[in-house]
């Protein structure tokens, strides 16, 4: 099922690429279409994805960051909240494992 899932999330973010999209409009439909895809997946099946999984949707989620070119915020920076300096990106590994 967790593949299902990261394919799902793959093709999303590959589709909403050919959108003009600035940073704040990415992140919110990250926040509004994959934390609940995320969520319902974790709650439906009662494991943790493994590790290689969650590598390739990172790797998803940089390169529709910032349009496959090189990152110019550290990932650990994106995925602070706004009050922290962060951009509010959703840590969607670590939402899970704060609804397990």
């Amino acid at each position: 099922m967790w593949e299902e899932t990261k394919q799902k999330i793959i093709q999303k973010l590959r589709n909403w690429k050919f959108c003009y999209m600035d940073m704040d409009i990415k992140i919110q439909a990250i926040k509004m279409f994959l934390v609940p895809l995320v969520l319902y997946t974790g709650q439906a099946y009662f494991y943790q994805p493994e590790e290689k999984l969650w590598l390739a949707i990172k790797k998803e989620l940089k390169d529709f960051i910032w349009e496959e070119k090189t990152a110019r915020v550290k990932w650990d920076k994106l995925i602070l909240p706004i009050e922290q300096g962060g951009l509010g990106l959703p840590n969607l590994r670590g939402i899970l494992e704060q609804h397990s």
